[in-house]
């Protein structure tokens, strides 16, 4: 039996993320993102070239946040205002980019990280 190629541009996982408020407490939970599945090309570009690394990443990767997002005072956010809320928080930002990597690459990008600093 031939493998079959499965031909898609985006794909949903749940991204747990964890964040920390000013006593120090661990909060934690799920947001479902939205990626881009991308080409080598746009993966060596966003590795290699002297592009916006934070622009690449983001925009490229990272296509939608599916689930909706609280703001100050318990509003929902737009689904732009929720992008652009989590992608200024680093921590949140760097936790669905490091999913979203090892969801397309899976351990094997997990294990090159590792076995680098050996």
């Amino acid at each position: 039996m031939a493998f079959k190629l499965i031909k898609v541009s985006t794909f949903v996982i749940p991204c747990a993320i964890q964040q920390v408020d000013e006593s120090g407490k661990v909060h934690s939970g799920k947001l479902r993102v939205r990626f881009n599945k991308i080409m080598r090309e746009q993966w060596e570009e966003m590795t290699n070239g002297p592009s916006d690394d934070d622009r690449l990443i983001y925009d490229v990767l990272v296509n939608k946040i599916e689930d909706k997002v609280e703001g100050d005072g318990g509003v929902d956010l737009s689904e732009e205002e929720a992008k652009a809320a989590i992608r200024a928080d680093l921590s949140i930002t760097g936790q669905i980019v490091d999913q979203g990597i090892e969801s397309l690459f899976g351990a094997a990008a997990k294990n090159a990280r590792r076995s680098r600093g050996r």
